[in-house]
C-alpha cells in the first residue's frame, strides 16, 4: 500500500512554493557585518631608536666616523619607521 497519496502536480506545487522560501534564507545575514579591529604594530615598532652618538674628539678621523655612524642610525631608523608606517596604515604611503 502506498502511503503518500499526493498528486505529482502537487509535488511539483508545493517544491515551487518552497524554494524562493529556502532560497531567501540563504541570502540573508545571520548576523550585521562587525567591523575589523585595526592590526596592532609588529614588536619592532615598539623598539627604541639607539642614542646619538657622543662626538668625543675633535680630530678629522674622529669626525668622518661620528658622522659616518650618525648616518648609518638616521638611515636604520628611517627604515624602520617607514616600516611601522607602512604595517599601521598601509593605505597611506609617502612620495
Amino acid at each position: 500500500m502506498r502511503w503518500n497519496v499526493t498528486l505529482p502536480a502537487g509535488r511539483r506545487l508545493l517544491i515551487v512554493a518552497w524554494m524562493p522560501l529556502l532560497s531567501s534564507c540563504s541570502t540573508m545575514p545571520c548576523a550585521p557585518a562587525m567591523p575589523m579591529p585595526p592590526p596592532l604594530p609588529p614588536a619592532v615598532c615598539q623598539a627604541v631608536c639607539p642614542p646619538v652618538p657622543e662626538l668625543t674628539d675633535g680630530g678629522l678621523d674622529s669626525l668622518r666616523r661620528w658622522s659616518f655612524d650618525l648616518l648609518t642610525l638616521y638611515h636604520d631608523c628611517r627604515r624602520l619607521h617607514a616600516a611601522c608606517t607602512d604595517a599601521i596604515a598601509p593605505e597611506r604611503h609617502e612620495p
